[in-house]
């Protein structure tokens, strides 16, 4: 089970690369992975994780690329609470810049 941040999640600071930066050759890059695939799926489903609670049976330094990968592309954003590294969907910011792209590629599998 995923560790839940706080009720008032607004008070952490998430970082991410800003909306106007993102493009879509980044994000279909950084989702044309199905291990990515399956960690937007968790986060789209559990809300922000730690590395820690993805299952997915790849190493830690895989995991973490696949992380870096995706917040990079613009997909996730990250905020640090205490020594935990938390990672969310940007599902609202994504559905603004690309309307309708990650509920299509998700529904394509």
């Amino acid at each position: 089970m995923t560790e839940q941040l706080s009720e008032n999640e607004a008070i952490y600071h998430w970082q991410g690369k800003p909306l106007n930066e993102i493009s879509l050759t980044d994000v279909l890059g950084a989702l044309s992975d199905p291990a990515r695939l399956l960690i937007i799926r968790q986060l789209k489903q559990d809300g922000a994780c730690r590395c820690s609670d993805f299952k997915l049976g790849l190493s830690k330094s895989t995991l973490s690329h696949h992380i870096k990968t995706l917040r990079l592309a613009g997909v996730i954003a990250s905020c640090n609470q205490g020594t935990s590294r938390y990672n969310k969907l940007r599902e609202q910011e994504l559905q603004q810049r690309f309307p309708g792209l990650l509920n299509a590629v998700l529904q394509a599998d």
